[in-house]
Formats: C-alpha cells, structure tokens, sequence
C-alpha cells in the first residue's frame, strides 16, 4: 500500500507518480492520498494499466483534492478479485484516463463532493472502445448542497452490459 497522510497545518501532501515504458500491474494494492489539507496528485503512465482488486483513494477533507491521471498506449482495465477495483476521488479532483481502450468489470470510477464542496469531473478518452459490465459503473455524487461534477467519455465504440453511468447533485441524507 502507498499512502500519504497530512495534518491541517497548511502544508500540501506529495504526489504519488509512476511512469513505467512497459504495464503497470496493480494486484490488491491500494494507492491512498488521504489528508487535512490541499492534496498533491496521483499519476500513473505505462503501455498498460491493469488494477486487481486493487484501490486507488484520493481524499481531502474540507480542502480540494489533486486529480487522479491515469494514461495507457494500450489499454486500462480495472478488475475485481476478491474485491472491487476503485478509483475514488473526493472533494473536488478530477478522474482522468487515456487509453486506447478502457474496461471495467465489476469496478468503478467515481467522483465525490461533501457539505458545500463540488465532485471532481471524470473524463474517459479511450480511442477504441470502452467495456463496461457486472455491475461497473462510472458516477459522480454532489453528496451534498453542491454541484454534481461532468462526465465525459470519448470512444468509437461503446458496450454496457449490466453497468451504469451516473450523475447525481443534492443531499441524499434520509432522516
């Protein structure tokens, strides 16, 4: 696990970056910026990115959080293993892939706003195709009095099966 914790004391957290010529291979590994204060990003470039069972986290409480970019000459697929595959981004960063192609079976992509504090965007240029199935799903969730953030998906070809794409502004609290 890569993780990153900052107090609220002013300071920025540091970024997590790995550039690799060849894939990037994440199994059951989590990727977490989760801090008190602006967050740096999280930056992943390979051929390919394949997450199993694998979390990636970026999450700033009360401040705005670093976008998540995810860039891929190949592909980029999230996979469950014995759990789902996630990429989280809280308060405000933005989700970015680039790929040739995108995949996500039982895994997600989401952006999520709290309080007062806007969702990031999620932009998805896969240039080929993009699968999304078993209950996968791509959203954004004001969470609160916010605004919901954009989602934006440019591919030639594009197949659902049994996934869902989302956009969602306002308090969900039952009370």
């Amino acid at each position: 696990m890569f993780y990153d914790e900052v107090n609220d004391d002013g300071t920025k957290a540091g970024n997590i970056e790995i550039n690799e010529t060849n894939a990037i291979d994440l199994n059951d590994v989590s990727l977490v910026l989760d801090i008190y204060c602006n967050s740096g990003f999280i930056n992943l470039k390979g051929s390919s990115i394949t997450f199993r069972g694998s979390n990636m986290i970026q999450d700033s409480v009360n401040h705005v959080a670093g976008d998540v970019n995810l860039e891929a000459t190949d592909f980029i697929q999230l996979i469950e293993q014995n759990d789902k595959s996630r990429i989280l981004n809280f308060t405000g960063g933005d989700i970015n892939l680039k790929s040739s192609s995108l995949s996500l079976t039982n895994s997600g992509l989401s952006t999520q706003g709290t309080g007062e504090n806007n969702p990031g965007n999620i932009l998805v240029n896969a240039k080929s195709k993009i699968f999304i199935e078993q209950e996968s799903f791509i959203d954004s969730d004001s969470g609160g009095s916010g605004n919901a953030g954009t989602i934006n998906i440019e591919t030639r070809e594009f197949t659902a099966d049994n996934g869902r794409i989302g956009s969602n502004a306002g308090n969900n609290d039952t009370e």
